[in-house]
């Protein structure tokens, strides 16, 4: 799916379990952001006890940090 939708050019952020060693390697195939689901460290039985809920803010946390780059004005990052 990475792959894909960078050749469509369209930002793609993933909703993680966690972040394991060498996480950062999605973004050579073209992860643009990962958020992970839970929030802290949980058995997996926790986890799974709570995916629905998890999942819902992770998708919630990720949407207002879109919302909030957009509201981002990069002119004043230009150098003069």
């Amino acid at each position: 799916m990475a792959r894909a939708t960078a050749a469509a050019k369209v930002p793609l952020i993933t909703v993680a379990g966690g972040l394991g060693e060498g996480y950062n390697a999605v973004y050579d195939c073209g992860v643009d952001g990962i958020i992970v689901a839970v929030p802290g460290p949980v058995s997996l039985e926790e986890a799974m006890a709570g995916a629905f809920e998890n999942i819902a803010s992770a998708i919630d946390r990720a949407l207002c940090l879109l919302r909030a780059g957009t509201h981002i004005d990069y002119r004043a990052f230009d150098q003069p």
